[in-house]
């Protein structure tokens, strides 16, 4: 198993602030294992459990002034991995592989005054796909899943004179 990440952050002007994060994932799966029936006990390898994925993650924050700021972030997720199957028999066959991609993005920007009014604006995009594979001779499969999904909201809200602090501003 190999297992390394990156994680990254700057400060480019003002209030402003990037991070990133790159992570990868890979492990070869055919581990080790006892099988035990009845009285017999035997050693054998784990089959098509292999991972391979790679996920990544990048942020953006700012202050666009005193009264309001924006965030965003984008990030990624693939991988490719085995379903090792059961052993029947002192046999394994696995013939099923699975992957994932999903990306997304989200932003969101607020907005304040001095008079206590606040604002948020949201929004949010989402694609994840999916695929399963199976070769067997028995049960020959190939499926795919896409799901895509946006949203956008706002709200609006006052906090009364008791509960914003005076003197601040924004």
């Amino acid at each position: 198993t190999w297992n390394p990440a990156l994680h990254f952050g700057i400060r480019p002007a003002g209030n402003s602030i990037i991070t990133a994060d790159v992570n990868y994932l890979h492990s070869d799966g055919e581990f080790p294992f006892i099988l035990r029936n009845g009285n017999e006990t035997t050693e054998m390898h784990r089959l098509n459990s292999d991972v391979n994925s790679v996920s990544g993650e990048l942020n953006y924050r700012t202050s666009l002034g005193e009264c309001s700021s924006l965030s965003t972030k984008a990030s990624y997720f693939q991988s490719e991995r085995g379903l090792p199957g059961s052993v029947i028999l002192y046999y394994q066959n696995p013939t099923e592989r699975l992957y994932d991609r999903n990306c997304a993005f989200y932003a969101k920007y607020r907005l304040k005054n001095d008079n206590g009014w606040k604002a948020d604006i949201n929004a949010s995009y989402t694609n994840a796909w999916n695929r399963y594979i199976n070769t067997s001779s028995t049960a020959s499969e190939d499926s795919r899943y896409l799901q895509q999904e946006a949203y956008l909201s706002a709200v609006a809200g006052w906090e009364g004179e008791g509960s914003r602090n005076k003197g601040q501003g924004c």
